[in-house]
């Protein structure tokens, strides 16, 4: 089977932020980058609800401040966002709100 690129919201979030703000979520939020990397590739389904609202929490808190203070636009996380389907064939796409196929690219 091939790999595809599976685009989620965290791994976008994870992709805009500085190391040091990706440290910060993981100290905030007590979890590790290993993690975040295997929720924003996909790799891992849902998280827990109480680490997902406080990654969206914490996450939204450092993109408001970093979007305040710059114009290079930070996304937002949201409870949807986290909630995507892994490496099984298919992927939720937040901008076209379906669950479509994984890209190949």
């Amino acid at each position: 089977m091939k790999k595809g690129k599976v685009t989620t919201e965290l791994g976008a979030w994870l992709k805009a932020a500085t190391r040091a703000q990706q440290e910060e979520l993981c100290l905030k939020t007590d979890t590790a980058m290993p993690y975040l990397r295997l929720l924003s590739n996909a790799y891992r389904e849902n998280p827990k609800v109480r680490l997902a609202l406080s990654l969206i929490h914490e996450a939204n808190k450092i993109s408001s401040e970093h979007n305040a203070l710059t114009e290079k636009h930070m996304p937002y996380l949201t409870l949807m966002g986290l909630a995507t389907p892994t490496r099984r064939g298919l992927t939720w796409t937040p901008a076209d709100g379906y669950i479509g196929e994984v890209n190949d690219q």
